[in-house]
């Protein structure tokens, strides 16, 4: 980040003695930072349209709750005999009714829905009427298929009346545009959801059609339309296919001004990587300004089964280097990590869903001091959580919570105790437990305006070691201060920021505006580290959409309060897609 410092201010660290006081915290931060990219291991194929809440991204001023995913087909004759010409205004008394072919609801449930116009004499219109009421019944509980005719009859001396129910079911799937995604595949997807031959439901099918949206590399879309026998559908499913390979490049300067603030992340995905709905993720970062940065991951995920069950795992290795006023003690840190999770997705509805996961993970930091190790981090621990995705007419929400428990000195881990332990003088080790959380909003006020706000948190039940800290500051976090400039045990940080579209019906410009502010709390603070740190800071920036593949992030912030470094830092970054 590029950072202006005012005319009067003293250096941040102006004199050796506050250059040793600052040297605890910053070799803790930097294992914060090295470990944060260690921990960014999302699931490779993110739900579409989720990356829109990174705040580098511009995206559609105006949320809108999620269409249906499949395409009904037009209303079908009712099969009922017209109204006889010239007979429009016949009456029939009408002392009772009796159902045929319904199977889903008895015949008390839908005689109670006409029950109160038994008994009149009614015109065939309004005939037609109570079968259409009783039709409506069935579409608002999801069978939207269902028919209800009048059939030719003779109204016998008991006035009884028949109404004939078609419980609109499934009938044969086709499938379109497969080229390596298997066909099969979509097939029993929709199988696991939808039985042929039974009563159609909606919603069944919709969690068919986003289940299947959620295989990396694929867009399926499906057609109802009517099939070759009486009462049942066919469904066309279409499947479009992403491109071999995506990707993105990205230049930012949201790096720490001690390993290196400007930064080259090139990204690669392979989507749909064997042709069921597979992905395989490679990403780096890498520091421009000196060689005190590099980090890189490679991820998997492939789903198990057709339920909404996958499989994920990732392997990463970092290095990196302090410089600045420490260059001189020749400060280097190594990660290397990996871990393996399930997960299952929970699809509620076309606005909601829901997705558990579990993980172990491992990983080993170690970080060294004039050429000796200073502090040595290997952590072995569960992590389990679930995630909420609700979209609704005026935005979209997300809400996080996980519980990561340390597995004490198991399978390689650190020592209890251990002396070499970044924080050894607060007793962390691998013995720990924390439970993080994340709410992210976005509101829409207006067609050209939304504000969106978040709040990420993590309470630590004991001291933590660097690596599982929450640290605080920079472009991503609170800005107008230096990137991960503190971090502690426990902790938030809260954001809002609103935009405005300056073109109507386009969110290729747009004009930012925010407010930041966060906590840390150090449950055992080293000498002159204070035991809560708080940062605050606001401004404006720039949201621009360039060439349809390039977007570009400005914003310069300025802090509110105590200043942790600069008076103003301004933070950029370009990402090119592919």
């Amino acid at each position: 980040m590029l950072s202006v410092s005012s005319k009067n201010s003293r250096p941040y660290f102006c004199n050796r003695s506050a250059l040793f006081r600052r040297l605890p915290e910053t070799l803790a931060v930097s294992l914060v930072a090295i470990c944060g990219y260690a921990q960014q291991t999302v699931p490779v194929q993110v739900p579409r349209a989720e990356g829109a809440f990174q705040k580098g991204v511009s995206m559609p001023i105006a949320p809108h709750s999620p269409a249906s995913p499949v395409n009904m087909p037009p209303p079908a004759d009712s099969g009922s005999p017209a109204t006889p010409a010239g007979e429009s205004e016949v009456r029939l008394l009408v002392k009772g009714v009796r159902f045929t072919g319904n199977t889903l609801f008895t015949d008390e449930e839908l005689r109670a829905l006409v029950a109160a116009d038994l008994g009149k004499e009614l015109s065939f219109g309004q005939l037609q009427a109570l079968a259409a009421r009783v039709e409506t019944w069935y579409h608002s509980r999801g069978y939207v298929l269902t028919r209800v005719l009048i059939p030719k009859q003779e109204i016998g001396e008991q006035r009884i009346l028949e109404f004939r129910v078609l419980e609109g079911w499934v009938g044969e799937i086709a499938v379109d545009g497969t080229r390596r995604f298997s066909a099969d595949r979509v097939r029993r997807t929709l199988l696991n959801q939808v039985t042929p031959g039974e009563p159609f439901k909606l919603a069944d099918m919709e969690r068919a059609m986003l289940l299947l949206n959620r295989n990396s590399g694929i867009t399926a879309s499906s057609t109802l339309k009517p099939g070759r026998e009486v009462g049942s559908t066919d469904l066309d499913i279409n499947v479009k296919e992403d491109r071999r390979i995506t990707g993105s490049i990205e230049i930012d300067n949201f790096g720490s001004e001690d390993t290196g603030e400007y930064r080259v992340i090139p990204s690669v995905t392979l989507p749909n990587f064997t042709g069921h709905g597979d992905a395989l993720s490679i990403f780096g970062v890498f520091s421009l300004d000196g060689d005190n940065l590099y980090f890189g991951q490679a991820a998997y995920e492939t789903p198990l089964g057709v339920s909404g069950t996958k499989f994920s795992s990732y392997f990463s290795m970092g290095n990196y280097g302090v410089g600045n006023e420490f260059s001189s003690l020749e400060i280097e840190g190594d990660n290397l990590s990996w871990g393996t999770g399930l997960s299952q997705d929970f699809i509620l509805s076309t606005r909601t869903s829901i997705n558990i996961e579990g993980w172990f993970e491992y990983r080993d930091s170690e970080q060294d001091m004039l050429g000796s190790t200073s502090s040595k981090d290997h952590i072995r621990k569960l992590r389990a959580g679930i995630n909420l995705d609700h979209r609704d007419l005026y935005g979209r929400t997300f809400v996080s919570l996980h519980i990561h428990q340390g597995l004490g000195d198991v399978l390689g881990a650190m020592d209890n105790d251990d002396p070499l332990s970044s924080r050894s003088f607060a007793g962390a080790d691998n013995r720990f437990t924390k439970l993080t959380a994340s709410v992210t909003r976005l509101q829409s006020l207006h067609p050209r305006l939304y504000l969106l706000g978040s709040l990420v948190a993590q309470y630590g039940f004991e001291s933590l070691v660097a690596g599982e800290q929450l640290a605080i500051g920079g472009a991503d976090s609170v800005r107008g201060h230096p990137q991960s400039v503190y971090a502690g045990d426990d902790g938030f940080v809260v954001n809002l920021e609103a935009r405005f579209s300056v073109l109507p019906n386009s969110s290729r410009y747009q004009l930012a505006a925010f407010i930041d502010h966060g906590e840390v709390h150090t449950k055992k603070p080293v000498i002159g580290q204070d035991e809560w740190t708080r940062l605050s800071g606001t401004g404006a920036g720039v949201r621009v959409n360039l060439l349809e593949h390039l977007d570009v992030r400005v914003d310069v912030g300025v802090p509110l309060g105590p200043r942790s470094g600069d008076s103003v830092y301004c933070y950029a970054q370009a990402i090119y897609t592919f």
